[in-house]
């Protein structure tokens, strides 16, 4: 396997190029710290059977794995 580490610093333009380009890979997957507004995008490559994991995710509606964090207890 290949490890690929991308930091788009919550930049939704940066975002979608890079998902676009991962995907145009064939990547086996993919975990994923959305930047704000990236809903539509998850849910299209969702559709596409594409494989995610979301990190800190409020987005709803989006039948992936999720972990989310509680910073207040740990």
């Amino acid at each position: 396997y290949e490890v690929i580490l991308i930091n788009t610093n919550d930049d939704l333009n940066l975002e979608r190029t890079y998902l676009k380009t991962l995907f145009e890979r064939q990547l086996d997957g993919i975990i994923l710290s959305p930047a704000i507004g990236s809903e539509g995008d998850l849910k299209r490559l969702s559709k596409s059977h594409f494989s995610m994991i979301l990190i800190d995710s409020s987005i709803k509606n989006l039948n992936v794995p999720k972990i989310n964090l509680d910073n207040l207890r740990g």
